[in-house]
């Protein structure tokens, strides 16, 4: 946390393998700040005031890995197929409604969506059938969303569309609906899946 007003200087850092720079006041990710970290395989900008991803799909940052954007105001996913080694996204905390750019994500292993505004569960799916990050992930934090929230609250934890008891951890129909999303999902918000599953 140095209050860094901007993204910049990065020019000859060539062989950075990682950059954090979290809690700062950087605005946006110019495509320009980029240039040159093809070796970059981390980058984390979590709680900054970035309101866009767009810079990504400039290329810059082939080697990218995982990408920690949390804790910003960021309202769409974006640049994702220019990332193809991605494994790791965390964009939870942010204002994300639109997520239709996971259908040109590459096979990711850990999605982080949590607290942002995601209205439908089905705009999520569709995304995913669409590509190939779906059936690769295994840890997904998806809570805080309206669309997981009213699931949750519509009975989305009972079996057969009725009311589960409220109790401690996942919801059958939660864990249910995200399995048909991503098949191989071991983690749904910090619970493990198949316990769920096997009631």
């Amino acid at each position: 946390s140095n209050a860094l007003p901007a993204l910049e200087g990065l020019a000859g850092a060539g062989a950075l393998t990682a950059l954090w720079l979290g809690r700062n006041r950087i605005p946006a990710i110019p495509p320009a700040s980029l240039a040159g970290l093809a070796s970059l395989r981390v980058l984390a900008l979590p709680s900054n005031r970035l309101t866009s991803m767009d810079a990504l799909g400039a290329g810059h940052t082939p080697a990218l890995e995982e990408l920690y954007l949390s804790h910003n105001g960021i309202c769409a996913l974006a640049g994702l197929g220019a990332l193809p080694n991605l494994k790791v996204l965390d964009v939870a905390a942010n204002r994300v409604s639109d997520v239709a750019d996971l259908a040109s994500a590459p096979p990711l292993t850990d999605l982080w969506l949590n607290d942002n505004r995601i209205v439908s569960l089905g705009a999520l799916a569709t995304a995913l059938r669409a590509g190939r990050a779906g059936g690769s992930i295994t840890c997904a934090y998806l809570a805080g969303n309206p669309a997981v929230e009213a699931l949750k609250k519509a009975g989305g934890g009972g079996d057969g569309g009725r009311p589960a008891a409220r109790a401690p951890g996942l919801a059958l129909g939660y864990a249910r609906a995200v399995r048909a999303m991503m098949p191989g999902v071991q983690e749904l918000d910090g619970d493990d899946v198949e316990p769920v599953l096997a009631r």
